[in-house]
């Protein structure tokens, strides 16, 4: 088995690509080269295995891959320093490890396996404090339940019994191993044990991923004091760290060995570009200053503008940053400086060219074309040198495969030598012919670097026309880029289920939400012919439901719909709905009905309100000069479907709106919401809504701009009959299912159709 200087294994690897292959398929690719260049791999073996007894030939190298496996993943995220005692044995059913070891394997073995065993190993189920923390089928130690939360989000469950804990458990093969690991440390710290998880302190970043580091995680480091956590619900996590003081610059020259240090370890999977950003809070001039570094680079200030509560800013980018181990150090500065996070984000882009094939114009001696594409841009036996010959000179670089690439970067000099190319383009290959990316003239920077906007391209070439003499000196040269995704020609699955049915306000279709991930909008299609002559009625429908409102009444319409996902591939048809246009006109059900109000001011009763009259003051009713809420309810005298609301409550100039009010139904029993309004501004208010079935309706106001309410008229719009309450408390009674038994195009009983027809609006599948 072929080993790393470090003690890790080529299986490390393997094991990493087979187990999170979607987390881990950069790390997999990066140890690939790694074994062919001999650099060393990331990991740390702290925690260490030794084979005890006799293993079957059969067996051994199963076990002692899930072992390396095991080991991979506990020396990535933590810090344990412990060998494990490892055997085997045909009398145990699956595996069985105790606390500190031995771990024992029999009917199950597998990388999943050793890593659920180490758990116990660590604690898990088998320390005496592990039962006192368990209650109600799940983990009740606060360090526990607070990781898997950052983890999972606020609404995560950490369930636990007396022998172990889910999710991250090990007990299913989804489960994430790095999730795994931090979750034992937790529990392990909430039992009294140590906790030697790196958490995310040490996290394995792969690019294009970010990662947010909370600045109060650092609470716990040895020089975090004088910064203190503060609780503050407007920050991200609920809390941040901030240097207090005497009001003055407290640091004014930062060095390693201060007080006041924040530290944050991760590893880069492969070289690249990263940003480093922070949220931070700076209440003046005399509170925006910390420092920051990279590694063991100088210390950078911040110093940017006040913020207004807390904001993001970027700090610095970072080119070219190796992969494997790096250190964020975060060190205090003017009191006051606040800091709720920091943010390291990989550019989501790589070096396209690297170690890819090129062609040149000509070589002088043994500085090949290759040596500008092999990574080492600051050595001068790495670079490619054309011949002492007349320009135009040039280097292609094959791609090999099409990428979207968006800039640029090459050096063409070296410790304080100057050789810059002064005129030449950039160019890629459409497939037959060189095509201008961008072109300079007069250049003078040996180091360039150029962004443009993202062109699709299999070959770049860098043609230059002069430079200080007839050579040119390339170390090397970076195109940047991400592979051109695969062209998407799979259409999305047809919606499935569309009905439909025929109430007030038009045809009101349904139908399944789609599945596809890359769903864009639905199309809806019409014809009064069945099977035939559909015509587009509306494209870039949002949602899995349609009202046509431009029905004529009495008219059988067929309707379709289609599915479009994101790269504008369209579903075939649904299948074919039939909808009687009928129940369409409406009329103002309100009018001359019966009402009654709060109370009333004067003679302006509440009658007027409904009197057909919405623009005299003599006819309108005012309520009392009393505190809110005012109400106005109005008796339909019989059973209605409404659709439509409005209102006036000025006129001739005069604006009283009421602000806040609710417009309700009554249902027998109580006032159910029909909808709710709240900063209303229109003295003529109208609205629309799904039809309900009601014979009462009230308009309550509870805030307008004096404690008046003044309402010229309202008008409430439907049609007389049922159509059941389908969006409210799902009841129907016989006459509702023969209303709408029409609009279903299936072979239901009574019984299905009830069921049926009580989810339909609010969109519950059946």
């Amino acid at each position: 088995m072929m080993h790393f200087s470090d003690g890790s294994t080529f299986l490390d690897c393997y094991q990493v690509f087979m187990i999170n292959k979607r987390f881990m398929y950069v790390t997999f690719w990066l140890c690939v080269v790694m074994v062919i260049i001999g650099m060393p791999a990331v990991s740390i073996a702290e925690l260490t295995y030794t084979l005890s007894g006799s293993i079957p030939a059969e067996k051994l190298d199963a076990i002692t891959a899930a072992m390396d496996g095991c080991c991979y993943y506990y020396n990535l995220y933590s810090d344990y320093d412990k060998d494990v005692w490892v055997y085997y044995s045909a009398s145990i059913p699956t595996a069985q490890a105790s606390l500190n070891g031995p771990i024992g394997f029999g009917g199950s073995i597998s990388t999943k396996t050793a890593i659920h065993e180490m758990g116990h190993v660590m604690g898990v189920g088998v320390y005496w404090n592990w039962d006192p923390k368990v209650s109600g089928g799940g983990w009740q130690g606060a360090n526990g339940k607070e990781t898997l939360r950052r983890l999972d989000g606020e609404a995560s469950w950490l369930g636990a019994d007396g022998s172990h804990f889910w999710p991250y458990g090990f007990n299913y093969n989804w489960e994430n191993p790095k999730k795994h690991v931090l979750l034992v440390g937790a529990m392990r710290y909430d039992m009294g044990m140590k906790n030697k998880t790196k958490d995310e302190y040490n996290v394995l970043i792969t690019t294009p991923q970010s990662f947010v580091y909370e600045a109060e995680w650092a609470a716990t480091q040895e020089n975090f004091s004088p910064f203190s956590v503060v609780v503050d619900a407007a920050s991200s996590g609920g809390e941040y760290v901030e240097w207090i003081g005497n009001g003055t610059q407290s640091n004014p020259s930062p060095s390693d060995s201060d007080t006041g240090l924040l530290q944050f370890n991760f590893n880069l999977s492969e070289q690249c570009d990263v940003q480093l950003r922070a949220r931070v809070n700076f209440p003046d001039n005399a509170a925006n200053l910390f420092y920051f570094k990279m590694d063991d680079g100088s210390w950078l200030s911040t110093k940017v503008k006040p913020t207004t509560g807390f904001a993001e800013v970027a700090l610095r980018t970072y080119f070219d940053l190796a992969a494997g181990h790096h250190t964020i150090s975060i060190l205090r500065g003017e009191d006051g400086s606040q800091i709720d996070n920091i943010v390291i984000s990989p550019m989501n882009y790589h070096n396209t060219a690297l170690f890819k094939p090129v062609t040149v114009d000509s070589v002088n001696g043994s500085y090949v074309g290759s040596n500008a594409v092999d990574g080492d841009f600051g050595g001068n036996s790495s670079r490619w040198v054309s011949a002492n010959t007349p320009w135009p000179h040039w280097i292609e670089v094959d791609l090999q495969g099409d990428y979207d690439i968006s800039h640029m970067r090459f050096w063409t000099g070296y410790d304080g030598y100057n050789n810059a190319l002064s005129d030449f383009k950039f160019q890629r290959w459409d497939g037959s012919d060189w095509v201008d990316i961008l072109s300079e003239v007069g250049n003078t920077k040996a180091r360039y670097t150029k962004g443009f906007p993202t062109v699709t391209t299999s070959k770049v070439r860098l043609y230059a026309t002069n430079g200080p003499d007839n050579y040119v000196r390339m170390y090397e040269i970076k195109v940047y880029g991400v592979p051109t995704p695969p062209a998407d020609t799979t259409a999305p699955t047809a919606p499935a289920r569309l009905r439909g049915v025929s109430l007030i306000g038009g045809i009101h279709l349904n139908w399944s939400d789609s599945a596809e991930s890359d769903l864009m909008y639905y199309s809806v299609y019409r014809s009064t012919t069945p099977g035939s002559g559909y015509a587009l009625l509306a494209d870039f429908v949002a949602t899995s439901n349609f009202t046509d409102k431009n029905v004529i009444e009495g008219t059988t319409y067929y309707y379709t719909v289609s599915a479009t996902d994101t790269s504008f591939n369209e579903s075939g048809d649904s299948s074919e709905v039939t909808v009687t246009s009928s129940n369409v006109t409406t009329a103002n059900v309100a009018l001359n009905k019966l009402v009654a109000v709060d109370s009333v001011n004067g003679s302006s009763a509440g009658s007027n309100a409904v009197d057909g009259d919405n623009s005299s003051d003599s006819s309108r009713w005012v309520s009392a000069n009393t505190a809110w809420p005012h109400w106005i309810e109005v008796d339909l005298q019989g059973h209605y479907l409404i659709n439509e609301l409005k209102y006036w409550t000025g006129y001739q100039g005069y604006s009283r709106p009421i602000t806040d009010f609710q417009f309700q139904r009554w249902d027998g029993n109580n006032w159910i919401d029909i909808f709710v309004v709240d900063g209303n501004s229109d003295p003529a208010y109208s609205r629309t809504f799904v039809p309900v079935t009601t014979s009462k309706v009230r308009l309550y106001g509870t805030a307008a701009t004096d404690n008046y309410f003044r309402l010229f008229e309202i008008e409430v719009y439907g049609t007389e009959g049922y159509a059941g309450d389908l969006n409210y408390d799902n009841k129907l009674d016989m006459k509702d299912i023969a209303d709408l038994s029409g609009g279903w195009q299936s072979s239901y009983g009574i019984d299905d159709l009830q069921n049926i027809a009580a989810d339909w609006l609010s969109g519950v599948e059946f």
